[in-house]
């Protein structure tokens, strides 16, 4: 994925703080990837930051949309890499 995406090797690095979620988004124009981490061994319920609220994202790695809003659970050490669609 990181080989192929000019955002994250280029765009602009927002982090969202969090104390048992690495969070953190880059821009590039319209282009926009999100990635959460659970840092922690046990389930992390994560509230989603008010500008990426009610958004749709494509998960690079399996493919499958998501809809980000409220809260995210997060299993433990799951990780998400979100495409904005």
């Amino acid at each position: 994925f990181y080989d192929s995406s000019k955002v994250v090797k280029e765009g602009v690095l927002s982090i969202y703080d969090h104390a048992s979620v690495a969070a953190f988004s880059f821009r590039l124009d319209t282009e926009v990837v999100v990635i959460l981490v659970n840092t922690k061994n046990a389930v992390v319920n994560y509230t989603i930051p008010s500008d990426l609220g009610n958004t749709s994202w494509t998960e690079a790695i399996s493919d499958v949309s998501i809809t980000l809003s409220g809260e995210l659970n997060l299993t433990p050490y799951e990780f998400l890499i979100l495409k904005n669609n």
